[in-house]
C-alpha cells in the first residue's frame, strides 16, 4: 500500500463550510474547494494516462467513471439528508462521502500487466513454441 497523503484542501474546505454562514468566508473556501479539486483531478488524470496505458485504455475510462459516480453520490446523500436535517449536517456529510471515497480510490492499485509470453502460453494450453 502506498503511502498516505493528508486530507486534501477540498475535503476540509467542504467541512468547515458547515462552521459558518458569512458569504466572504463561503466564497473564499468554495474558491481553496474548487481549485484544489480542479488540481486533483488534473493530476490524478495524468497519473491515470502514465500509469495505465500498459493496460487498456478501458481502465481510464473507470477513473473518469469514478468522478460522475461520486457526484451522483453526493447529490443522492444530500437529497437524503434534505428532509432530516440542515444545511451544515449536508456539508458534514459531504466532507465524511469525500473522505471515504479519497481512501478508498488511494488504495487501488492497477493489476501488474499480462506479459506477451503468459498469452502465449495460455492461448497454446500452456505449450511452449
Amino acid at each position: 500500500m502506498g503511502k498516505l497523503l493528508p486530507p486534501s484542501p477540498s475535503g476540509w474546505a467542504l467541512a468547515v463550510l458547515a462552521l459558518t454562514d458569512n458569504v466572504t468566508d463561503w466564497l473564499l473556501l468554495r474558491l481553496v474547494a474548487g481549485v484544489a479539486s480542479a488540481l486533483i483531478f488534473i493530476i490524478a488524470a495524468s497519473s491515470m494516462f502514465a500509469r495505465l496505458h500498459e493496460h487498456g485504455s478501458h481502465l481510464i475510462g473507470w477513473g473518469f467513471g469514478g468522478v460522475g459516480a461520486g457526484i451522483a453520490a453526493s447529490g443522492f446523500l444530500v437529497l437524503m439528508l434534505h428532509d432530516v436535517s440542515d444545511w451544515s449536517a449536508a456539508w458534514i456529510a459531504s466532507a465524511a462521502l469525500a473522505a471515504i471515497f479519497s481512501i478508498l480510490c488511494w488504495t487501488l492499485r492497477p493489476r501488474p500487466p499480462v506479459s506477451t509470453t503468459t498469452v502465449t502460453q495460455l492461448s497454446l494450453g500452456g505449450k511452449q513454441t
